[in-house]
């Protein structure tokens, strides 16, 4: 059951619906007494409760969005507090995207062709690309189709990262991948053990590619319900310990450059990765050269 209800009133702001929710915090489609839309992220946790960096979670993902002017990330538009069942609520306010989550897109459509997937793709890493360019440079450590919403309100389809709830500074950890709701079907495997990377969301657009390009997961495991989520590592780890499969169909053929771009992106050992979001950029816009990468070197898990 969610916090705020349907045509609720908060000042000027009326609760349209129920975008989605998890421990932390819940997302509104809201619209002000002008009609125009916003989202609305609600805080449904501890305020004063701090993350590792020493922040809250409010604290810290409104210092991020602050910073954000790219037409590829959600703008940032003010901040406030509301009372709700006589407790104090945090809430940041950012513009609305008129579409759909990525991830409903694919459960629709299933695969895309090169060009629509590298559309997309080439935006989600421009969105990439601003955050890991701040002051300090910030990674988004949960990136995955629930992450981004695709505008549909111009001519061409315009993919935006949404949902920052785990973005933080890259020179410090946040939490754990184990102790995380975030999907590990599209965390690098180093990310298991707790270390966050540029590189670690540069995999994390490669998957969503391979994703876009076969309409399958690089490497899909069998989830039990009930089963720990450091099984569901494990079992990951063991799957990814051999090169990357790349499937061809009547509706996907690659040359070559493409499948060593999905090799390189997808690499276990992330020094063989895209070294910058540009970097993957300049190889999708076939300006830069991509050599073959070395194969996988087999080291013991270790997922802290």
């Amino acid at each position: 059951m969610s916090i705020l209800s349907r045509k609720q009133r908060m000042g000027e702001y009326t609760v349209e619906w129920l975008v989605w929710k998890d421990p932390t915090a819940e997302l509104y489609h809201v619209k002000n007494d002008k009609g125009k839309n916003y989202f609305l992220k609600l805080f449904t946790g501890n305020k004063e409760e701090n993350t590792a960096e020493g922040k809250n979670d409010f604290v810290q993902e409104n210092e991020i969005r602050k910073q954000i002017a790219h037409p590829n990330l959600c703008r940032y538009r003010t901040e406030g507090e509301v009372q709700v069942k006589g407790e104090v609520r945090k809430y940041i306010l950012f513009d609305f995207v008129s579409g759909e989550t990525l991830s409903c897109q694919l459960a629709r459509k299933q695969q895309y062709t090169i060009s629509e997937a590298t559309h997309l793709v080439i935006g989600i890493l421009n969105g990439l690309k601003h955050l890991h360019s701040l002051h300090p440079p910030v990674l988004h450590k949960g990136l995955s189709p629930d992450a981004v919403m695709i505008s549909l309100l111009g001519q061409v389809p315009v993919p935006k990262i949404t949902d920052l709830s785990y973005a933080g500074v890259a020179e410090n950890k946040l939490h754990l991948c184990l102790e995380e709701k975030r999907n590990p079907l599209y965390m690098a495997t180093e990310t298991f053990s707790g270390l966050f990377t540029v590189q670690s969301d540069l995999y994390a657009v490669g998957v969503i590619f391979y994703q876009l390009l076969t309409g399958q997961l690089p490497w899909d495991i069998e989830q039990e319900a009930g089963q720990e989520r450091g099984e569901i590592c494990d079992k990951l780890y063991f799957r990814r310990q051999k090169n990357i499969y790349i499937p061809t169909s009547d509706s996907f053929q690659p040359d070559e450059q493409l499948i060593r771009i999905l090799q390189k992106a997808l690499h276990e050992e992330r020094e063989y990765r895209f070294s910058s979001a540009e970097e993957f950029i300049r190889a999708l816009h076939g300006e830069l050269y991509v050599e073959e990468v070395p194969d996988i070197q087999r080291y013991p898990p270790s997922f802290g």
